[in-house]
């Protein structure tokens, strides 16, 4: 069986108005996404759709458990689980978020 998810390693964090924006994008056959989590001052998840013709803010949630409970495909909620799992030992080992 051949596997088709992509972790691109880079993962990206930027500091502004009190928050962590920290953001990975994973691709699943074709199809690319982007998680986006907050954290600090704000706090939500962001998921994005990256390869489409159309400009899309993505849809933003609560938390990755929210993301998790109102997606429905399959595939969106194996690729959410890793993008959870990698932004928080992310943020756990480069933000200190403590201190926000």
């Amino acid at each position: 069986m051949k596997h088709s998810n992509k972790i691109y390693n880079k993962i990206t964090h930027t500091f502004s108005n009190g928050s962590y924006y920290v953001a990975i994008n994973l691709q699943q056959g074709k199809t690319s996404y982007s998680f986006l989590k907050v954290v600090g001052k704000l706090n939500y998840v962001n998921m994005k759709k990256l390869n489409t013709p159309f400009i899309s803010p993505g849809k933003e949630f609560q938390s990755f458990d929210e993301l998790q409970e109102k997606t429905k495909l399959s595939v969106l909620k194996s690729m959410a689980l890793i993008a959870e799992v990698s932004l928080d030992k992310y943020i756990k080992n480069n933000c200190d978020v403590t201190s926000l």
